[in-house]
């Protein structure tokens, strides 16, 4: 026995702007979204039904804003009369759907350029309301013909898509129960008279999807956020922009219109500084006509002044739809369906009115003195209208200047300070103090001199520049107690050079020099790098005072570890490669010089100590030259001693302590056999030698 497969219904139909596609089933309704319409937009290439079953579902996300539930597309309808429909649509949208309030109900994307144009936030509202609201189109008999024939949508989403005077006519008309209009709205989500509820609660979830998918801050990079569509002044982050420019083609391109013109399409607004030029040379153009009824243009356009939704500066300028009625030629219409106007184009409209009405006051006769008056008055108008333009342009330009020198004097001039005045004054006693202490008790820090004394001359110039506090608590105002961003970096700067300063103190040897051109060149490429991003992506202060902070602490890490393994400097005796002998003495017979290596040129004061003392008529001296120092042992032995192994130091700055080796000394000449044997020595026959 043949079961019979019962068809499926095609309830389903495709609202994307321009798509005049007729009611499909479900599944074929969303493989038709996503392959005809969606996946190219972003980026893909799997058509719909070779995506995986469990990444179908964000495809299913992105398509739902532009499927919506009709009536069944075969025509077949019910019994019950119209009122009684509308009585079943309300109870099964209030037992199926959560009615949320109107100021948390997420705003639906595929609606929002329906909106644009509306001009108060409550007409905004009333809008989503009504939208949300079963819609009675028609109650003719037609309706079944409407149902089964394909309904053809607009080919764009554009402000008067969906007049609100029809929709608020709709609502009004179902609350009385009656239609009185057999005309069809243009609204692609209101078809055949009924929005399906049930389905729109299905859905409703879906809605949300597809709002969080463009205010979500995980959105893919590589998309434009819903909020630069309805406002491309909305700001962008850096990655935001980047994933714009290169996977957008339309954020902005150079148009081709014929072989000697074409055009640039940028997604915003653009800024020149020294303004913009039209190419005018009469070489580059042909059909010169002269314009004619200049002045009926000029007095049939309205300026007007506005504002874009979702900013609050105040804009001037024309109406594109208004101007298309009087100017067609100005109008430029994209590929989008968007208008825009030429307002340059609109100058010699001006001019030739202007010349138009002077030549009409200078070569009529006019009949009366007001009438005179009234042509003067209009010229005087048109001047200063023209007069005002100019004026505004350039306050604009000017102010726009002003701002980006602002923002370049803010980011180059820095303001040493350590804070409040009360606290400048204090730290500026304290550093005097100290550096007249180091200058005493530390003599051999020459380079902590020279730091000391620089940063408190700083305190004195910061102790200046905070001398208008001072006198308000001077004169019995309050305390004035703050911590700015300059006064961190000021303190930073202060200890870095401290830092500095005893790292070149601490480390002995010429590798200090290259450590500090590290130090300073790290300084100078991070704190560059800082400004710039702060100045490109409003990096955060603590951002950057974290870096810093981070980059201190390496210095004073790297500069411990210097100061313990002293890699820059080797102290030796005699040679290098010498590190422990043996010293054989004489009695009586003055010892060769036993040479140390040269002192480090930053050893301000050094010396030569030994682990114990050295034997009776060993000295320690020392050889000057142009440019270096050299340390030597040298003396003469008069008396026998024990045998001595000595370790040699080389100290600098008391701080800083270099083994140089170990030397051992002993007088073998001249002892007895047990005395011999006691230090070491080889008894050789009848005498004490050190080797036989």
């Amino acid at each position: 026995m043949e079961t019979q497969a019962k068809p499926r219904r095609k309830c389903w139909m495709c609202v994307f702007p321009g798509c005049t596609e007729p009611p499909k089933t479900r599944y074929n309704c969303y493989s038709h979204v996503w392959d005809a319409h969606l996946r190219h937009l972003n980026g893909e290439k799997e058509a719909y039904k070779r995506i995986k079953e469990e990444e179908r579902k964000d495809a299913m996300k992105l398509c739902e804003m532009y499927v919506v539930y009709v009536d069944d597309s075969r025509g077949k309808k019910g019994g019950n009369s119209f009122e009684k429909n509308i009585q079943i649509e309300n109870e099964r949208r209030s037992s199926t759907m959560f009615v949320r309030q109107i100021s948390e109900t997420p705003l639906i994307p595929s609606l929002t350029h329906s909106i644009n144009n509306l001009q108060t936030i409550q007409n905004y509202q009333q809008v989503q309301q009504n939208i949300r609201s079963p819609l009675v189109v028609s109650t003719s008999s037609s309706t079944s013909a409407q149902i089964n024939s394909p309904i053809n949508l607009p080919q764009q989403l554009t402000p008067s898509t969906i007049p609100i005077q029809q929709i608020e006519q709709a609502n009004t008309t179902i609350a009385q129960g009656v239609s009185t209009d057999n005309s069809t709205l243009t609204n692609p989500l209101c078809l055949n008279g009924f929005i399906d509820f049930k389905q729109e609660s299905e859905n409703s979830n879906g809605f949300n999807s597809r709002n969080d998918l463009f205010t979500s801050p995980q959105q893919p990079q590589n998309e434009i956020p819903w909020d630069y569509l309805q406002s491309p002044s909305t700001p962008l982050t850096p990655t935001q922009m980047n994933g714009i420019i290169e996977k957008n083609e339309d954020f902005i391109r150079i148009e081709r219109i014929n072989e000697n013109l074409k055009r640039l399409h940028v997604m915003g607004e653009i800024m020149a500084e020294n303004g913009f030029l039209q190419r005018s040379d009469i070489r580059v153009k042909e059909n010169i006509k002269p314009l004619v009824d200049s002045l009926n243009t000029v007095l049939q356009l309205t300026g007007t002044s506005f504002n874009y939704i979702g900013k609050k500066e105040e804009k001037l300028g024309f109406i594109a739809q208004e101007v298309k009625k009087v100017c067609p030629e100005l109008v430029i219409e994209d590929d989008k369906g968007e208008l825009a106007v030429d307002v340059i184009g609109v100058i010699p409209h001006l001019v030739e009115a202007l010349k138009q009405i002077y030549e009409n006051a200078s070569s009529e006769q006019l009949s009366s003195n007001e009438r005179y008056k009234e042509l003067s008055e209009s010229t005087q108008q048109m001047i200063k209208v023209v007069e005002e333009f100019r004026k505004e342009i350039q306050e604009k330009n000017d102010e726009e200047k002003e701002t980006r020198k602002n923002k370049i004097d803010k980011m180059l001039f820095f303001n040493f300070s350590f804070g409040p005045a009360i606290v400048t004054l204090f730290a500026s006693i304290f550093l005097t103090i100290f550096s007249i202490f180091v200058i005493f008790s530390l003599p051999e820090f020459p380079f902590m001199w020279g730091y000391c004394w620089f940063t408190t001359i700083l305190s004195y110039l910061s102790l200046w520049n905070t001398r208008n506090e001072l006198k308000v608590m001077w004169n019995g105002g309050p305390l004035i107690l703050y911590f700015k961003h300059n006064n961190f970096i000021s303190i930073y700067l202060f200890l870095l050079l401290a830092a500095i300063g005893i790292t070149v103190s601490m480390i002995m040897g010429t590798i200090v020099l290259i450590v500090m051109v590290v130090y300073v060149s790290l300084f100078v490429l991070i704190g560059g790098l800082l400004i710039i991003m702060k100045g490109m992506y409003q990096l955060d202060f603590k951002v950057i005072s974290s870096v810093l902070i981070v980059y201190l602490v390496s210095v004073v890490i790297v500069s411990y570890s210097l100061f313990i393994t002293q890699p820059g400097y080797d102290c030796f005796i005699n040679s290098p490669s010498t590190t422990n002998f043996e010293l054989q003495l004489q009695l009586n017979t003055p010892i060769q010089r036993q040479t140390f290596s040269p002192i480090p040129w930053n050893c301000m004061k050094y010396e030569v100590k030994s682990s114990q003392k050295l034997p009776a008529g060993i000295k320690i001296g020392s050889v000057r030259t142009d440019v270096e120092t050299v340390p030597y042992l040298y003396g003469t032995v008069t008396d026998f001693f024990p045998t001595t192994k000595v370790e040699m130091f080389l100290e600098c700055a008391s701080y800083v302590r270099l083994r140089c080796g170990v030397i051992t000394m002993k007088v073998c000449d001249g002892r007895d056999k047990i005395s011999c044997e006691d230090n070491q020595c080889n008894w050789c026959g009848n005498s004490c030698k050190a080797t036989c």
